[in-house]
């Protein structure tokens, strides 16, 4: 019932909600920005064997916080910034969990083990 691929956008999002009614799974968004490679490195690694594993069992979508006029519309209205990952629990409308992709600091360097921390949050947002 979880589509392989990722969603995109606000009618991806959309999916992804009418998905979650029948699961109860929780979403994962990936807000980015297209001009951003930092962002474009997160991107890419949503396509490794390892990332697509550790969230192959939820709905998840992708939104361009600058891309095309509708889905920058939406990241706006729903409070997307690129860069981070979001994570609505079946039981909330809002984001119960959002992840920064990279370590603190000014040199954008991807998380250790991005993969297990979204895993493990998706995992927690599923028992809520």
């Amino acid at each position: 019932m979880v589509p392989v691929r990722r969603l995109e956008g606000e009618k991806g999002f959309e999916q992804a909600l009418a998905i979650q009614q029948k699961t109860k799974l929780p979403i994962l968004v990936w807000a980015t920005w297209h001009e951003c490679p930092y962002c474009g490195q997160v991107t890419a690694l949503l396509n490794k064997t390892k990332m697509r594993q550790a969230v192959k069992d939820y709905p998840h979508v992708i939104d361009d916080e600058h891309g095309r006029t509708q889905e920058a519309a939406f990241a706006k209205e729903k409070g997307f910034h690129g860069g981070t990952f979001y994570i609505f629990s079946p039981a909330a409308a809002t984001p119960k969990e959002h992840l920064w992709a990279w370590k603190s600091g000014d040199d954008r360097v991807i998380l250790d083990g991005l993969e297990g921390t979204l895993a493990a949050k998706l995992a927690a947002a599923k028992q809520q």
